[in-house]
């Protein structure tokens, strides 16, 4: 019977030469990890904290993402004792097939059999049916990152622009973070990340909410159009949260710094969005500042449909006395960019 096309990854330091020889031979795609280093490059990002099981689960997903079409297998074995083994089928349903195979009682040639047999094992079940396996195997259905965000069952998901996807694993320190809708996303977007990485020298991670404080929450098509801006090409991770509220932001990102217009810095600090009540606006941000948060303020145009729109700047908002040391200007000779989203979706710029 012939074999189903296969990917394979396997993380594991001084892995065995028959291992790395037998995976080789029966794997289209073969790859093998031996450091942090090569994981997160693998990766794109810093995954050293996951788990045995969640890491063989994410190493599965992405190769998947780059040949949807095989078989996939990932198999983790930090310690050469316990092997988190995980399998995906390349039917639609997207089911993992999980288990944890434990080599103590067996000398290396014997354990790095049984675990090339079991991946040549479900190659030859063609289709893979994981229903099917014994009891000890555990089925994981996969559930997307971003309905697990609509289901609040994460508090955020990452677009990774390697490969196009999203993971709820990347965990980011010391970063600046770029919130907005980004409808579209254009070029005084990109001039503007580029400088608050200049001052804050933090790498800028975008943020979009699912769930504006406005409007209401997005529709998957609508979130999905709006991370498509962000490609290979610009290299841009871009995180997906459902908090439409700066303060709820800043409080999953604790510490972060942040790069905002002066509009938005301008509802930040309206008690619109705390219940018409001043002290609640007060007392949710000032906890910020004893978390080291910094918020770098762009000027922006005031009608950009009009020749005479007044630009405005930081020192145009009131921004209560205890909540100075919060909000920093970004001087306009290291950026003005008149463009606006609102004006290129009518056409107008």
């Amino acid at each position: 019977m012939n074999m189903s096309p296969c990917c394979a990854v396997v993380y594991a330091s001084d892995v065995p030469v028959a291992l790395v020889n037998r995976f080789s031979s029966i794997c289209g795609h073969f790859n093998l990890i031996e450091t942090e280093q090569q994981l997160t490059e693998f990766l794109s990002y810093s995954a050293t904290w996951l788990n045995g099981k969640d890491l063989a689960v994410e190493l599965a997903d992405t190769l998947a993402s780059t040949d949807s079409r095989c078989f996939v297998s990932a198999l983790v074995g930090r310690d050469q004792r316990n092997w988190h083994i995980v399998l995906l089928s390349f039917t639609p349903q997207r089911k993992f097939c999980y288990r944890c195979y434990n080599t103590d009682l067996m000398d290396s040639h014997r354990w790095v059999d049984v675990l090339c047999s079991i991946v040549e094992q479900a190659l030859l079940e063609n289709p893979f049916n994981p229903e099917e396996k014994s009891n000890d195997w555990q089925m994981i259905s996969f559930v997307s990152p971003l309905e697990q965000l609509f289901r609040h069952q994460v508090p955020y998901c990452v677009w990774l622009p390697k490969y196009q996807r999203l993971s709820c694993f990347p965990r980011f320190d010391q970063v600046i973070i770029f919130p907005g809708s980004f409808h579209p996303l254009h070029r005084g977007h990109l001039e503007l990340a580029k400088v608050a990485e200049q001052l804050s020298q933090r790498p800028v991670i975008f943020e979009l909410s699912i769930q504006n404080a406005d409007k209401g929450k997005w529709s998957e098509s609508e979130v999905m159009e709006r991370l498509a801006q962000f490609s290979r090409e610009l290299g841009y991770f871009c995180v997906l949260t459902i908090e439409p509220l700066f303060y709820k932001k800043a409080q999953l990102f604790t510490g972060a710094f942040f790069v905002v217009g002066v509009d938005t810095a301008q509802r930040m600090v309206d008690s619109k969005y705390y219940n018409d009540d001043y002290q609640q606006m007060i007392s949710c941000l000032q906890p910020l500042m004893e978390y080291g948060t910094k918020i770098l303020v762009a000027g922006r145009i005031q009608d950009p449909s009009s020749n005479t729109g007044r630009y405005l700047t930081l020192q145009d908002i009131s921004i209560p006395c205890t909540l100075q040391n919060l909000f920093y200007p970004i001087p306009q000779e290291l950026f003005r960019c008149d463009i606006s989203s609102t004006l290129l979706r009518k056409g107008q710029s």
